[in-house]
């Protein structure tokens, strides 16, 4: 599936009223995109990049935000209701609409560089056939690349801790055994390696995912 981008190109997404609705738009960069209007009413802009977008007046009911970059966006006036946004990531510049508290949503405050440090996470999976997931865990954003690699499951997990605005990344090897009916253990083995705490800054993270990932498919850990 190709990842809709329109960066720098505001004049290819300015839709004004058209509807959008239903739209899968996962991972897509509308970074600064004209959405003002727009019917977005249930389209996936899960992983989207929306920073700087202008999303007055949008549709978004029911839309799923889900670890959306939302930091920047202007969504004043905008219809939310029942839209998902956990782990959707906003800061100070985002304008939401009036009466709207995103403080008792499932999103979090975030600078913008670090939003766009952790919005690299969604390509980066993508490029290396990673399934990403993204939860709250006791309130802090918890971010996971997992794969299988022959019996074992492999998970490196990046936690986003909003107020430090540091991120701390954490390798976890699950074993599985190939039992006759190839179920997991009810209490499979693992060890963490060593948690790293990073600013939020692509170039560091990257390296230490791929460092993570080389140790990770190297074999089973030592206990």
């Amino acid at each position: 599936m190709r990842i809709f981008d329109v960066s720098g190109k505001r004049e290819l997404l300015n839709v004004g009223t058209r509807t959008l609705a239903g739209a899968e738009l996962t991972g897509a960069n509308l970074s600064g995109a004209a959405l003002r209007g727009a019917d977005l009413r249930r389209a996936s802009l899960r992983w989207a990049r929306l920073d700087r977008a202008d999303l007055r007046g949008a549709n978004l009911r029911r839309a799923n935000l889900t670890s959306a970059n939302l930091t920047g966006a202007d969504l004043s006036s905008a219809d939310l209701l029942n839209a998902n946004l956990e782990t959707a990531m906003y800061d100070a510049d985002t304008r939401w609409p009036s009466g709207f508290a995103p403080a008792f949503t499932s999103a979090f405050p975030i600078s913008s560089e670090s939003a766009l440090a952790l919005s690299e996470l969604h390509p980066y999976a993508r490029e290396h056939g990673l399934a990403l997931r993204s939860v709250l865990y006791h309130d802090v954003p918890m971010f996971s690349l997992a794969w299988k690699a022959g019996p074992y499951r492999n998970r490196i997990s990046v936690a986003a801790n909003a107020m430090l605005d540091t991120p701390e990344l954490q390798a976890t090897m699950y074993q599985w055994v190939k039992a006759r009916f190839r179920r997991p253990p009810a209490n499979p083995q693992w060890r963490s390696l060593p948690s790293l705490t990073l600013g939020f800054n692509w170039a560091a993270l990257h390296a230490a995912l791929e460092a993570a990932r080389k140790e990770l498919n190297a074999g089973p850990l030592e206990t």
